[in-house]
């Protein structure tokens, strides 16, 4: 346990002292002003606690640690070699949300086995990341994003990654922004799978799968080869399944990219549900030109005003493409772009919720207008009205229009609580269903992780519905036996 400062030179070892089955605590970091360098060093069954300003790892060895957990500030990881990271997984969370801060993983092998039930990464409530060159091989989830990349645009990177054998899910993300392009994600239970409103451009990708719940759909969805040679097709088992909001008119934007080859490949078939703009199509040396849309072109503009830190322009671009298209997706990307921009801009939470309600072109659209009451309960969370976000979300979970609705409320609500920085609630701000408020971060990560392996339902419907019906009467035994290995909390 270190309060102060420490030097840690290269060649240590921390392992544990015996054979029992217990694990070593080991490190413990709690200075929050500490920069704490590993260079070359190994951790044998022990783990390890960051709460300092600032972790850099490199070229170190982990062996059957199952978490390294780090709390705040800067993080890197890097050069960790093949068969020096077995059975460990990198827990990384920005408890204060800072604007600033970073995760940046880079040239690292994460493998575990058959009894490794973790994400090699998980990343929560960074505003920024950079995830590239990386390998991970055999792991439960391969990366897992939760309230992350709300910060400047152009830093919440996914890049050169190769991601496979996975029992789960290669990349899953909720309430999340990120770049996710160039990955050769194969081999997984599931791709890519995106929940809760997510905003991504996915591109330059070999992936089996991509599930996106309603409002999740990426953005930019181009050049990605997606493979699946024997998939069954609708409803259960299709190469792209999406839950369009409900009242949706939205057509989504599959154009230039490669399905499996494109031979034998239906669109009615192998893309749930219709409604999707597919021709013309690419693969990987055929050519092929990005689309030259209007309102695609309009919010790239946007994407750049940001990055280059021209936030005015920004703002004035991003909601022109509201106003101008609201009929397509790029109006819900931008709404999102609007919340991520106000940290830079004028801060002021208050008259951007009040955009949110009273602007008419998204009060004339269905699914612009649920995004709206999404975003709006995100600014009353940076608000800091706590009870006012609290009921929003248990009149969701009350009366939800989907499962999926239901499942994502039982999440944000347990988040919220979290935020707060109330585990019990009795502080100021509490609701009626106190089954929700996370005992600790660790059983709020296993509700959440078992919550969202019972999506889609449509696959099973009828069982999963009950299940999560049993499961907000605290408890629910029986899974579909491909979810068989996450049990309820």
């Amino acid at each position: 346990m270190v309060n102060g400062n420490i030097s840690v030179g290269t060649g240590v070892t921390f392992e544990k002292f015996d054979n029992g089955d217990y694990f070593f605590d080991g490190l413990m970091l709690f200075n929050n002003q500490l920069v704490t360098n590993l260079n070359q060093v190994a951790f044998n069954q022990t783990r390890l606690y960051n709460y300092g300003a600032e972790l850099n790892i490199n070229d170190c060895e982990f062996y059957d640690c199952i978490g390294i957990n780090s709390y705040s500030g800067d993080v890197t990881i890097s050069n960790i070699e093949e068969d020096h990271c077995i059975n460990t997984g990198f827990n990384l969370t920005d408890q204060d949300g800072e604007l600033f801060n970073i995760v940046t993983i880079t040239d690292c092998y994460f493998k575990g086995d058959n009894t490794f039930y973790h994400s090699a990464v998980n990343i929560d409530s960074y505003r920024n990341f950079s995830i590239e060159n990386n390998t991970i091989n055999n792991c439960y989830f391969g990366m897992q994003l939760w309230h992350s990349g709300w910060g400047l645009s152009g830093n919440q990177n996914i890049f050169n990654n190769e991601i496979f054998n996975c029992q789960s899910s290669g990349i899953e993300a909720f309430n999340s922004l990120a770049s996710i392009s160039s990955n050769y994600i194969f081999n997984n239970n599931n791709g890519i799978r995106l929940y809760d409103n997510e905003v991504n451009y996915i591109t330059n990708n070999d992936s089996y799968e991509v599930y996106a719940s309603a409002g999740s759909f990426p953005w930019y969805f181009r050049n990605n080869a997606i493979i699946d040679e024997d998939n069954l097709g609708n409803p259960d088992d299709p190469m792209v399944y999406y839950e369009p909001p409900s009242g949706g008119s939205q057509l989504i934007d599959v154009r230039y990219n490669c399905w499996t080859n494109n031979d034998n490949f239906d669109p009615a078939e192998d893309l749930y549900p219709s409604g999707y703009m597919v021709n013309p199509t690419w693969c990987p040396g055929g050519g092929g030109e990005k689309s030259s849309e209007v309102a695609l072109q309009t919010f790239l503009d946007g994407e750049e005003y940001f990055k280059n830190e021209e936030y005015a322009d920004a703002k004035t671009t991003f909601e022109s493409v509201v106003e101008l298209y609201s009929k397509t997706q790029y109006a819900s990307a931008a709404m999102k772009k609007l919340f991520a921009l106000e940290h830079f801009t004028d801060n002021d939470y208050s008259t951007l919720k009040q955009y949110y309600e009273t602007n008419d072109s998204i009060q004339a659209d269905t699914v612009l207008t649920k995004l709206a009451t999404f975003l709006s309960n995100k600014c009353e969370i940076e608000l800091e009205n706590w009870q006012t976000a609290i009921d929003h979300f248990e009149d969701i979970i009350d009366n939800p229009e989907s499962t999926e609705d239901s499942i994502f409320a039982i999440i944000d609500l347990g988040n919220t609580y979290l935020l707060m920085g109330d585990n019990t609630g009795r502080g100021t701000a509490r609701g009626r269903m106190l089954q929700y408020i996370p005992k600790s971060r660790e059983k709020f990560a296993a509700r959440r992780n078992y919550l969202l392996s019972l999506l889609p339902v449509a696959k099973t419907g009828k069982n999963r519905t009950t299940c999560l019906k049993h499961y907000r009467q605290g408890y629910c035994y029986k899974m579909p036996p491909t979810h068989s290995l996450i049990q309820p909390p």
